[in-house]
């Protein structure tokens, strides 16, 4: 028998697909996240049945990183999506084949984007922030999953109140290894005077700090919710 690898599953849908075409958005926003998270993929990114986006990570906390990469480029590429996440286990064959892997965070990704496409299915947790990106995670109830939709649900809500500016100037930061070197995010994006003093104004308005405290926090969390559900395993319960 194959053994199971601790996964997390990402599946992605376009809104309105059959009055749309988006296949070119898709394939972008699919090359953009596998160059990024390259190297903590089990099965990479691709495009299936034409405006499906699957791929499945090895860590959970990293299943959060990208899925916030999802809802930033789906704006920016004008692409609606709905986002089922599955948290679990995958068999250790078929890695590479997005139609053939198979295990409970591939069953919980879809039973979660099910739902999401459900409008029959109103009663559920907050899972969108915007009418153009709706999410969805699920696992096994051996573990309080639900709290995690709430938990993102605040994060993408201080996320979609920001100005263009807040979010060039968070993006900048987070690029930099040294965030706090603002004398060098000030001349990177043409900010001549009181650099220092107008991106602290800046972070602050954006809530950058709460914001990436909170990330931290739900990712410690991610990370332990794949803990447990490794000994659940072991100890025999179901998954």
């Amino acid at each position: 028998m194959p053994d199971a690898l601790s996964a997390l599953c990402i599946i992605a849908d376009v809104k309105s697909s059959r009055a749309v075409d988006k296949k070119n958005e898709l394939r972008e926003i699919t090359e953009i996240i596998n160059n990024k998270v390259e190297s903590r993929l089990i099965t990479p990114f691709s495009v299936r049945n034409g405006d499906e986006l699957f791929g499945i990570l090895n860590t959970y906390s990293d299943g959060y990183h990208v899925l916030k990469e999802l809802f930033i480029l789906s704006e920016e590429k004008n692409t609606p999506l709905y986002v089922g996440v599955g948290l679990g286990f995958i068999t250790d064959e078929d890695l590479n084949n997005p139609h053939e892997v198979n295990g409970s965070s591939i069953w919980h990704a879809s039973s979660a984007l099910s739902s999401l496409k459900n409008k029959k299915n109103r009663i559920q947790p907050p899972n969108s922030a915007s009418k153009t990106f709706s999410w969805q995670v699920k696992a096994t109830s051996s573990i309080p999953y639900e709290s995690l939709n709430f938990h993102i649900y605040f994060l993408f809500e201080r996320l979609m109140k920001r100005t263009d500016k807040q979010r060039e100037i968070v993006q900048a930061v987070e690029e930099l290894n040294d965030s706090n070197n603002y004398t060098e995010i000030g001349q990177k994006l043409g900010i001549d005077n009181n650099i220092v003093v107008n991106i602290s104004k800046t972070l602050a308005r954006a809530d950058y700090h709460l914001v990436a405290d909170a990330e931290r926090s739900l990712c410690r969390l991610l990370d332990y919710f794949q803990q447990q559900l490794i000994l659940n395993k072991e100890r025999g319960e179901q998954q």
